[in-house]
């Protein structure tokens, strides 16, 4: 879990180079990211390409909001604990399922132990969210809005060198900014929890060339 918030606690400008077999950036940028915005704004040709702060075709605001990272990063956290009971079973048996909750077996209880939700809730939209995850998303947001802004400052030098290494474990020329001509459909970025959210997504400026 700590990994996961790693890229937001560094300091921009520095340590831009990214280490040469970093298996996590590349699960990071690859695998979580469009888990968290949606495979349909962050696809192989998105993610490949372009920052996940740039807008897509036709649109405005950044390929994945501030508020859909947020609450990618909430969910790890509430169901963190569940899944470190859960993967090392799934890798010994893929076929493992957990099993059944039964209030008096406590063997049972790892498997649905998460922060901020209910297994047994969640029948209805919004249902199932303690109270606390609410301030504690808000508060995902406002870091993950600190750490853009802070990387837009330097010409989003973290970022671009994110992009450059993950572009080079995966074939991809360094630096290329588009897969080859092929029309794509205009996707809609959609907001998690807009009630609750500042909405300013539309922060991406293309560095002036020196």
């Amino acid at each position: 879990m700590e990994q996961i918030m790693d890229p937001y606690k560094v300091k921009p400008g520095r340590d831009v180079g990214v280490d040469e077999d970093n298996y996590f950036l590349n699960w990071f940028w690859m695998h979580w990211l469009p888990a968290a915005g949606g495979k349909q704004f962050f696809n192989a040709d998105h993610k490949l390409y372009k920052m996940h702060v740039q807008p897509i075709d036709g649109e405005t605001k950044a390929c994945i909001s501030k508020e859909s990272e947020a609450f990618g990063i909430l969910v790890c956290q509430n169901c963190y604990k569940k899944w470190e009971a859960i993967i090392p079973e799934k890798h010994r048996n893929p076929d493992f399922e957990p099993p059944k909750y039964n209030k008096d077996d406590k063997t049972t209880h790892k498997y649905y132990s998460t922060l901020w939700t209910v297994a047994t809730n969640g029948q209805k939209e919004g249902e199932g969210w303690g109270p606390e995850a609410y301030p504690r998303l808000s508060e995902l947001i406002r870091e993950v809005k600190k750490f853009r802004s802070a990387d837009k400052k330097t010409g989003f030098q973290r970022l671009r060198a994110c992009l450059a290494y993950v572009q080079s474990q995966n074939g991809i020329d360094v630096g290329a900014s588009e897969p080859s001509k092929k029309k794509r459909k205009k996707q809609t970025v959609k907001v998690v929890y807009q009630a609750i959210a500042e909405l300013s997504d539309d922060d991406w400026e293309e560095p002036e060339s020196s």
